[in-house]
């Protein structure tokens, strides 16, 4: 089995760079990004999974559109890529849902994935996300 993902989201798109999540300020780059990334993939003839925030979602549809147009498959990776330990439990599920339901009401397909940002400690992010019926996969950051 070959697998193949990618993150997709720009250089602002997290909690590292600011806590500043007014993204719309920014210069957009993640077309010409995914354009080739999908060029060389169709190239090869390789299927790839696209961990796509829900932010993107709402505010670039046509980015998942022509992702699944080209039939891949489309994972989540959090609304705004905020690290799951900054919220509580419940603000965890809400946001983890709400990325959720754009990307897969835009895609018009359910997801295959959840992706997480987690801290080694953040077991009930991780208990939170298995009650949502998807593929939960784990990226850890030591403490």
């Amino acid at each position: 089995m070959n697998i193949l993902t990618f993150d997709i989201e720009d250089w602002y798109n997290h909690d590292d760079y600011s806590e500043d999540f007014e993204w719309d300020k920014f210069e957009v780059r993640l077309y010409e990004g995914v354009d080739k990334i999908l060029q060389a993939l169709s190239d090869s003839k390789t299927k790839g999974t696209f961990m796509c925030l829900g932010w993107v979602a709402e505010k670039h549809p046509s980015i998942i559109k022509q992702i699944v147009a080209e039939d891949h498959h489309i994972g989540c990776h959090s609304y705004q890529h905020q690290l799951a330990t900054k919220f509580t439990r419940e603000e965890f599920k809400q946001d983890t849902y709400k990325a959720k339901c754009l990307i897969e009401d835009v895609a018009g397909i359910p997801l295959i994935l959840i992706l997480l940002r987690l801290y080694l400690s953040s077991t009930s992010s991780i208990s939170a996300t298995k009650e949502s019926n998807v593929a939960i996969a784990y990226f850890f950051n030591k403490l």
